[in-house]
């Protein structure tokens, strides 16, 4: 899946990489993603929440990113790589998570 890149409007941002966070009081599902657009070359890094409280058919997604510097992207990349999909049992990983507004679980 494709998203619109902020820096060109195209439909040419793709996620990288991802590994899953643990659950928190407000989000049932929460990742950090890196972000790369195929158009013009942006890095980034991305929270994603959802939500998935409330009626049966209510689901709320959220997606909040930044752009990064290409060597912190890689850096950030090669880290959810290496996680197998899930930082959430890494306590090492947590003052990443923490950088991000996110919550590690130890």
């Amino acid at each position: 899946m494709s998203f619109l890149c902020p820096r060109c409007g195209e439909p040419r941002l793709e996620i990288t990489a991802s590994a899953e966070l643990a659950p928190d009081p407000e989000w049932d599902e929460e990742s950090l993603q890196t972000v790369q657009c195929e158009g013009c070359a942006l890095v980034g890094v991305v929270r994603y929440s959802e939500s998935r409280r409330g009626a049966l058919d209510s689901e709320v997604c959220w997606h909040e990113g930044h752009e990064v510097p290409a060597a912190d992207y890689q850096a950030v990349r090669r880290l959810l790589e290496g996680a197998g999909g899930r930082l959430a049992q890494a306590p090492k990983y947590a003052k990443l998570g923490q950088l991000f507004g996110m919550r590690v679980a130890r």
